[in-house]
C-alpha cells in the first residue's frame, strides 16, 4: 500500500475507513469482514459510529489484526467504485480486453484488488439505475456508490491517473449501456378491480390474516432468502403483496417503512427507487381486495317492510347464507306454486304469466345449493296425499334440454284406446306447475349454445307463456302445452366468471329474462339467529280460489299501470331507446310485484309491492354489472396467459436462436484459430467482426468444449492473449 497519490490525499481527508479480515461464510466461502480500524468490533458501510479518519485507520489496522483498509462510500458523498471481477490474470498481469476498455473510458484513479484477480475504478459520479451487477463481455461488473465499503489497496494500476476525477457521463453511459433504460410499465390491459379505501394499519392487518401472512411477515422483518438476496425483487414482492389491498401510494409507502425493508436508507433516501418499485408492483397486480364491495344486495329498508320479508332475511341469516338468495329462489317457488290461471293483465301489449327467472350468482363455496334449500323449507310445493285439494308441483327438477323442460308437465295415464277397446298407456299433460333448479348453470348455456339445442328457445318462450313443445315430432313423441296452460319458476345458480355464455345469448333474449342476485351477503350478523318459528311454512292457499276454466288477472294499482303505459309508449314512439338487457325490465317488476303481493297474501298490487319489486329490479342490475366486470376480466386474464404462453415460446425462441449462433460463433473461431495457431484474441475478434455481438459468449462455448485454448504470451509492452488450438499450445 502506498500513501504517495493523490487519490489518497482526496479519500484521506474523509473519515469515513475501516478495516476489513478475510474470513470464512457460512457456506465455506472467503469473504471480506468490515471492522472498526482500532479494534476487534464489527463495523458496518450504514453505520458513520463505526468509522474513522485514514491516519488512525492505516496506523492501528494491523495492530487490530485486520488484513486491510476499506473506504465506505455514502448518499452524502461524491465518489463511486467500479469492480471488475476475474479480469486479471494474477500471475501474468494480464488484464482482460472489455476491462482496458472500460479503463480507458473512464481515465481516473484504478487499483488492482486484494485478490489481484480484478480491478477497481474509483471515481466521482452517481448511477443513473438501480442496479449494480452485470456481467459484461466476460467480466464481471459491479457498481456502488452508497452503503457499500470497497477494499483499498493503493496498488496503482500502471497507466492510469492517480486522481479520482469526475466520471459522471461515462457512468451514465455504462448504465444506460449494461442496463438500458425501460420504459415506465404500460397500463395493464386487464381490468383494475376497485377496492375499498384502507389506512396502512388496516392493510397490515389484512396482509397477516390472509393466506400468505408467512411470506408478508418474512419480509418484513427482512428475510430475503426466497430472493437469493436480491433486495429489488424483495421489495416488489412486498409491494405486490401490498397492492392488492391498497392502490394507494401513500398507503403502500407507509407499510413498507412499517418493516425492516423501509427501514433501509435506500427506500427512505431514493425516492425514484420507490416510485419505480410501486409503478412495477402496480403495473404487475391488476387483483384487488374488495372486502363487502362485491355485487349489490338489498338493503335494510327492504327487508323491514314487511313480516314475510323479515321471516325470509331471518331463516337465510340462520343458516349462514344470502338472503337475497333465499328471496330469489322463494319467488320462483311461488311462480311455481300458485294456479296457472292467475296473470299480469295486457296492461300494454299481451296478457303475462308470472313464471320467473332466477340467477344466483358467487363463487365457489358461497352457498347457493343450500340457499336454494332454505327456500324449499320455507315454501314446500310438493303436499302430503292427504292434501288432494293441494296444487300438484313437479319440484326440484334439473333442466336437461327445451324437450325435457315439456316432458315434465306429462305422465303416462291409462286410457281406453278407441279403436281396439283395450287400455293402453298414453302420455297427457298432468302438471301444470314446475320448479325448476339447475345447480350448475354453465352446463345449462353449454348445452343451450350447443348446434341444435332448444334449451335457452324454449326458457324464453316459458317467460313469455307462449305455446310449448314440438308440432313436427312423431304422434307418439308429440308433446304440446297450450299458451296460459303452465306456470313455472326457475333458479339457476352459477359463477360469476362463468356466466359469460349466458351473457352471449343477449341478442336472442336470454340475460335480461333473468333477475340476478348475488349469494354473498355482507349484512350475516357474526351472531346468527334462530330460524323463524312463526309464519312458517309459507303457503299460497290463498291463490286456490282462482282455479278454473278461465284466466284469472291480478289487479294492479293505477300509478303502476300509468308508470308501465308511460314507458311503453315513450319507447314505441322513439322517444327512449333501451339497452338490450334492460328490454324486460318493466315486466321483470310487474312479475315481481305479483308474485310480493302473492307473498303477502294478496291478489291485489299495491303501490308499496310496486317500489320493493323496483328495489329488487334495481338491485338485479348492479349484480349484472358485477358479474360483467368479473367476466371481464376473466377473459383478461385468459388473454394475458395466452400471451404469457406465446411470449415465452418465442422467448424460447429467441434463446434457441441465441444459442445456435453461440455455437456457430464457436466453431468459426475453431477453425481461424486451427489456420492461424497463436493469432490474438484481438485478432481473431477482429476477423469475425460480423459475428462481433456473439464473440465472447463463442469463445468461451469454444475453450468450454476444448475447440480452443487461451495462453498469455510477451507482446509489446503488455501481455496478449494467443489462441490455440487444443494441443499445439505455444507450436
Amino acid at each position: 500500500m502506498t500513501d504517495a497519490l493523490a487519490a489518497i490525499d482526496e479519500l484521506g481527508a474523509v473519515p469515513q475507513w475501516l478495516g476489513w479480515r478475510l474470513q470464512k461464510s457460512k457456506d465455506g466461502k472467503p469473504t471480506k469482514v468490515p471492522y472498526v480500524a482500532n479494534n476487534g468490533r464489527h463495523a458496518s458501510a450504514t453505520d458513520p459510529q463505526t468509522w474513522t479518519s485514514y491516519a488512525k485507520a492505516s496506523a492501528a489496522y494491523k495492530k487490530a489484526g485486520h488484513d486491510g483498509l476499506g473506504f465506505v462510500v455514502t448518499a452524502d458523498d461524491p465518489y463511486c467504485g467500479i469492480d471488475l471481477d476475474h479480469c486479471r490474470d494474477p500471475k501474468t498481469g494480464v488484464i482482460a480486453d472489455r476491462a482496458l476498455e472500460l479503463v480507458g473510458q473512464f481515465r481516473s484513479y484504478t487499483e488492482i484488488t486484494p485478490s489481484k484477480t480484478g480491478i477497481r475504478i474509483w471515481i466521482r459520479g452517481r448511477k443513473t439505475t438501480e442496479y449494480s451487477r452485470k456481467s459484461d463481455g466476460g467480466i464481471e461488473v459491479e457498481i456502488y456508490d452508497h452503503d457499500r465499503y470497497f477494499t483499498w489497496t493503493g496498488n496503482h494500476l500502471p497507466g492510469t491517473p492517480d486522481t479520482i476525477n469526475e466520471c459522471a457521463s461515462a457512468l451514465e453511459a455504462l448504465c444506460d449501456e449494461l442496463w438500458p433504460p425501460q420504459p415506465p410499465p404500460p397500463p395493464s390491459t386487464a381490468p383494475v378491480t376497485a377496492g375499498p379505501s384502507l389506512t396502512a394499519k388496516q392493510v397490515v392487518g389484512l396482509l397477516k390474516k390472509d393466506k400468505n401472512s408467512a411470506e408478508f411477515e418474512r419480509l418484513m422483518h427482512g428475510d430475503i432468502s426466497k430472493y437469493n438476496g436480491d433486495e429489488s425483487r424483495a421489495d416488489e414482492a412486498l409491494c405486490c403483496r401490498i397492492v392488492f389491498y391498497s392502490r394507494d401510494r401513500e398507503v403502500i409507502d407507509q407499510v413498507v417503512r412499517m418493516g425492516m425493508r423501509g427501514a433501509r436508507e435506500k427506500w427512505q433516501t431514493r425516492p425514484d427507487y420507490r416510485k419505480l418499485t410501486i409503478d412495477r408492483a402496480l403495473a404487475t397486480v391488476t387483483e384487488s381486495y374488495r372486502g363487502n364491495a362485491g355485487a349489490p344486495t338489498l338493503p335494510d329498508p327492504f327487508w323491514e317492510a314487511r313480516t314475510s320479508l323479515r321471516v325470509i332475511r331471518q331463516a337465510a341469516h340462520s343458516r349462514a347464507r344470502s338472503a337475497d338468495a333465499v328471496l330469489g329462489a322463494v319467488l320462483t317457488r311461488v311462480s311455481a306454486g300458485v294456479p296457472h290461471q292467475l296473470r299480469i293483465p295486457p296492461i300494454v301489449g299481451t296478457a303475462a304469466p308470472l313464471n320467473l327467472f332466477v340467477n344466483v350468482m358467487g363463487p365457489p363455496g358461497s352457498g347457493k345449493s343450500s340457499a336454494y334449500g332454505v327456500a324449499v323449507e320455507l315454501l314446500p310445493l310438493v303436499h302430503p296425499v292427504d292434501e288432494p285439494g293441494k296444487i300438484a308441483v313437479a319440484d326440484q327438477l334439473p333442466i336437461g334440454s327445451g324437450e325435457g323442460l315439456v316432458e315434465a308437465l306429462f305422465e303416462f295415464v291409462w286410457e281406453k284406446d278407441e279403436t281396439t277397446g283395450k287400455a293402453r298407456q298414453v302420455k297427457h299433460q298432468t302438471y301444470y306447475n314446475a320448479s325448476f333448479y339447475v345447480d350448475e348453470g354453465s352446463a345449462l348455456t353449454a348445452l343451450g349454445n350447443r348446434a341444435g339445442s332448444t334449451t335457452l328457445s324454449t326458457l324464453r318462450t316459458i317467460f313469455s307463456g307462449g305455446v310449448l313443445g314440438q308440432a313436427n315430432a312423431s304422434m307418439e313423441r308429440k308433446r304440446i302445452v297450450p299458451a296460459g296452460q303452465y306456470t313455472m319458476g326457475v333458479v339457476v345458480a352459477l359463477q360469476d366468471e362463468l356466466a359469460g355464455a349466458l351473457l352471449e345469448g343477449e341478442a336472442a333474449g336470454t340475460p335480461q329474462r333473468f333477475v340476478w342476485l348475488s349469494a354473498i351477503d355482507p349484512s350475516i350478523p357474526d351472531v346468527l339467529p334462530e330460524f323463524p318459528s312463526r309464519g312458517l311454512p309459507l303457503n299460497l292457499d290463498h291463490t286456490y280460489r282462482v282455479r278454473g276454466e278461465r284466466p284469472h288477472d291480478m289487479a294492479f294499482a293505477v300509478s303502476i299501470k300509468d308508470e308501465v303505459r308511460a314507458a311503453a309508449l315513450a319507447r314505441s314512439r322513439g322517444e327512449v331507446v333501451v339497452e338490450s338487457l334492460q328490454a324486460h325490465a318493466d315486466l321483470i317488476r310487474l312479475k315481481l310485484a305479483a308474485l310480493l303481493a302473492i307473498l303477502d297474501g294478496r291478489l291485489e298490487v299495491n303501490d308499496q309491492d310496486w317500489q320493493l319489486a323496483t328495489m329488487i329490479k334495481a338491485t338485479s342490475n348492479g349484480v349484472l354489472v358485477h358479474v360483467q366486470e368479473q367476466v371481464s376480466r376473466a377473459e383478461a386474464r385468459k388473454e394475458s396467459q395466452t400471451s404469457q404462453r406465446l411470449a415465452r415460446r418465442q422467448v424460447d425462441a429467441v434463446s434457441a436462436v441465441d444459442q445456435h449462433r453461440t455455437v456457430e460463433c464457436a466453431k468459426r473461431i475453431r477453425e481461424k484459430v486451427k489456420a492461424q495457431p497463436g493469432a490474438s484474441v484481438a485478432d481473431v475478434r477482429r476477423d469475425l467482426r460480423r459475428w462481433r455481438d456473439d464473440f465472447d459468449d463463442g469463445l468461451g462455448h469454444a475453450i468450454a468444449e476444448k475447440w480452443v485454448v487461451e495462453k498469455a504470451e510477451d507482446g509489446q509492452g503488455t501481455a496478449k492473449r494467443a489462441l490455440y488450438p487444443v494441443g499445439r499450445e505455444g507450436k
